[in-house]
């Protein structure tokens, strides 16, 4: 027996398909949640739940939604990935880029939530979350733990902080948004 929805059938049924998809529309509703809540009780509690669900989304893109490997890999070796891709590897810029973009949110969120802290404590505070992010792949046999990540992870997070403090510079935005 199928139960029928109307016009939402097809689009709940192909939601379900792609797990992935579906996390990130969970993802969504999750952050609209937290803007809502932000824009009722305060944007205080709603950065906080961006930073934690951004935290969670973050550990499982990284270590939880990666197929397993059958062996423990590693690459300890610092800018690694600079040799290779002086080499011709082309599959590793784009990769490169990826591991400092998406640590941008992880700067500015932690800058947000603890506008109390440094900057060398929050550039720490990633680079010790990039750490456990590559000890899980590493103990976990999900994907290979490298040192290069760490340090693009780390720039990330530094990136994100300079954009919190550029954003800060416009008054009108630091009122409405970031008023902590």
């Amino acid at each position: 027996m199928v139960v029928r929805f109307g016009v939402f059938e097809w689009y709940f049924i192909h939601l379900l398909d792609s797990y992935p998809t579906f996390v990130m529309y969970v993802v969504a509703a999750y952050t609209l949640a937290a803007l809502a809540w932000g824009m009722v009780k305060g944007w205080r509690q709603a950065w906080r739940l961006l930073a934690l669900g951004y935290g969670v989304l973050l550990l499982y893109v990284t270590v939880f939604s990666r197929p397993s490997n059958c062996e423990m890999a590693y690459n300890l070796c610092p800018f690694s990935s600079y040799v290779q891709i002086g080499n011709g590897d082309g599959y590793l810029l784009p990769q490169a880029i990826m591991n400092v973009v998406v640590f941008v949110p992880v700067g500015f969120l932690v800058r947000v939530v603890f506008k109390e802290w440094s900057m060398g404590e929050i550039v720490a505070c990633g680079a010790m979350f990039s750490v456990v992010i590559e000890t899980l792949q590493l103990v976990l046999l999900k994907g290979t733990a490298e040192l290069d990540d760490v340090i693009h992870n780390t720039l990330g997070c530094f990136i994100g902080i300079v954009v919190y403090k550029l954003l800060c510079s416009c008054k009108s935005l630091t009122n409405t948004f970031f008023n902590l």
